[in-house]
């Protein structure tokens, strides 16, 4: 298969290499010239445990410069929540019609804005559990493998044969209906782990490890619960269980939000948290530890963004 990703920050490294070493084609989409140069003569290094592997990819093209058509499969959107609809908008005009979408963002809005511009049909969602850390341009770190699921807001859609190739690159991923089910789930586990950590400054694991950051995380988990029971959603299991399930697997994970704040990015605590908090306006249900997290990521990411 021919992937296109679009975005080769942690998430979209680790993608690619994985499925490029399952002999699929794999060609990347950056914006920073500097990037491309390194990737196109180096390719990218994906580490996990104590061993490393060097990968080539098939090719490398910028952002402002897609001009011509792209014979590729898939097409994965692998950049933040807040780029991913100018991405998609980009792309569906240098790739043919018979190219599907995965959108593997946080929020839900990315999801909903990509799948109207290239239609439910050619559009899939990738909840990830996966976790990777980026350390220099080209060079990444698998740091947990969680399960994964695939889903589309077409829940007539036959996703057993996108699920096969990404089994076989190594993800344990499964197929799941409910679309939104999928997307408020793995809404509302960021919107617990990614804050806390992004406030402490430390990796995932001290969720669990210090007792304070712990009774936080479940007091959060406490006003998420009243939004998740406001909006009807069958709970597969506790949200709580599947929350300390994620923090276990990717204990040795920074999460995406505190690297964004440690590299002075953007973060994507709108689509998480304000998402969250949006609903439990319209759902009036009363959230003020999330209102207080909320506000000291923003505090946080206002002193270097103007």
């Amino acid at each position: 298969m021919r992937f296109l990703i679009v975005g080769q920050g942690s998430i979209g490294s680790m993608i690619g290499a994985r499925l490029k070493m399952k002999d699929n084609e794999v060609f990347f989409v950056v914006r920073n010239p500097i990037r491309l140069n390194i990737v196109e003569r180096e390719g990218i290094v994906l580490f996990e445990k104590d061993h490393h592997t060097a990968v080539k990819c098939d090719g490398v093209y910028q952002f402002d410069n897609l001009y011509h058509p792209l014979d590729v499969d898939f097409v994965i959107i692998a950049t933040k929540s807040y780029d991913a609809l100018r991405a998609a908008e980009k792309i569906k005009e240098v790739v043919a019609d018979s190219a599907e979408f995965i959108t593997i963002q946080n929020g839900i809005t990315p999801h909903i804005e990509v799948s109207k511009i290239v239609g439910e049909k050619r559009h899939i969602i990738l909840s990830l559990y996966d976790s990777a850390f980026s350390f220099s341009l080209n060079q990444v770190r698998l740091t947990g493998r969680g399960k994964n699921i695939l889903t589309s807001f077409d829940p007539s859609r036959d996703l057993m044969g996108v699920q096969k190739i990404f089994k076989h690159a190594g993800f344990d991923v499964s197929v799941e209906k409910d679309a939104f089910y999928v997307l408020y789930k793995k809404l509302f586990i960021n919107a617990v782990i990614n804050p806390i950590t992004t406030i402490l400054r430390v990796k995932n694991g001290e969720l669990i490890r210090n007792r304070y950051a712990s009774e936080l995380a479940h007091e959060i988990l406490a006003e998420i619960s009243q939004i998740a029971s406001a909006l009807n959603l069958k709970e597969q299991k506790p949200f709580e269980t599947a929350v300390f399930e994620t923090v276990e697997k990717t204990a040795d994970n920074k999460s995406s939000m505190l690297q964004d704040i440690e590299w002075k990015r953007r973060t994507e605590i709108d689509d998480i948290l304000g998402y969250t908090l949006h609903l439990a306006d319209e759902y009036q249900v009363e959230v003020p530890r999330l209102k207080d997290v909320y506000l000291i990521v923003k505090a946080l990411e206002s002193q270097y963004l103007k």
